[in-house]
């Protein structure tokens, strides 16, 4: 742990292993009885804030263009400023008249919705520029079908 000098790192690493200990003590393997990870200090950390600049928002946006339909994912995510699970599994049904995305909060797996994070129901706006892109992909699942593979265009 001293020697990894990341210390988001180093406090995954000592998470990592912790579960690794936890898990051969509830498996009863190899005589382990002790998780020597239990009273080992994280590092301490602080979150910060990463805004992309000016500039780089075209590079990006270059990028997502080459990247065929990950790109058009990303895209939605950035634009959207919803969770990538979520912009992943948006149905075409949820989209009312064009410009609202209804996201229910309870799963819905007769159409493959997993529900959203926190449970609760709520709307998002899309601005043109999604509604166009939604557009192009309208066959049910906004971006992947059933498994989680689009159908058709790649």
């Amino acid at each position: 742990m001293a020697r990894i000098e990341a210390a988001v790192v180093a406090n995954q690493t000592l998470a990592a292993t912790s579960a690794i200990f936890s898990w051969a003590i509830k498996k009863e393997i190899g005589g382990v009885m002790v998780n020597p990870c239990k009273n080992v200090d994280r590092n301490p950390v602080t979150s910060r804030d990463r805004v992309l600049s000016d500039g780089e928002l075209p590079l990006f946006w270059n990028a997502f263009d080459q990247a065929g339909l990950q790109g058009v994912a990303l895209k939605l995510i950035l634009l959207t400023g919803q969770r990538p699970g979520e912009v992943l599994h948006m149905r075409s049904e949820h989209i009312i008249d064009q410009c609202w995305w209804n996201m229910p909060g309870k799963p819905d797996p007769k159409v493959g919705w997993p529900g959203t994070k926190n449970g609760h129901s709520h709307k998002v706006y899309l601005p043109t520029m999604v509604q166009e892109m939604l557009l192009e992909l309208n066959d049910g699942f906004a971006l992947a079908g059933r498994g989680g593979r689009r159908k058709g265009r790649r």
